[in-house]
């Protein structure tokens, strides 16, 4: 009994997800990592951490689309719950990853919108 109630616990906390997704980045599984926190943001929709940590890993892989969708996700759940300092972070450095991202590739096909960087 006490072994399915902690069995039932881990998959209801996000957080059991979350930090294991670290392990898996400095472990080099990038994939792993954001399985992880895939499965976090499936418990905890308003997880802006795991959107954050999930859009930096799909940037590293080179996953521009879903990386900004993410980041965008983040600064929305960010400002909605009055965190200031985190939404100018991932604000910031989304921006950054975009300007970057302008400097290597030119027209590119799979353009994303990014006003969610940029706005708010």
């Amino acid at each position: 009994m006490v072994l399915s109630l902690g069995i039932r616990f881990l998959l209801s906390n996000a957080n059991a997800y979350y930090n294991p997704g670290f392990t898996n980045q400095r472990l080099g599984d990038k994939e792993g990592a954001i399985k992880d926190w895939s499965q976090a943001i499936r418990i905890d929709r308003n997880y802006a951490e795991a959107y954050q940590s999930r859009g930096f890993a799909y940037a590293d892989i080179g996953d521009r689309k879903r990386a900004v969708k993410d980041l965008c996700e983040a600064t929305k759940l960010f400002f909605g719950r009055g965190d200031v300092a985190n939404y100018k972070i991932v604000k910031n450095l989304g921006k950054n990853f975009h300007k970057l991202h302008l400097q290597t590739r030119t027209n590119d096909p799979e353009a994303v919108a990014i006003e969610c960087l940029f706005s708010t």
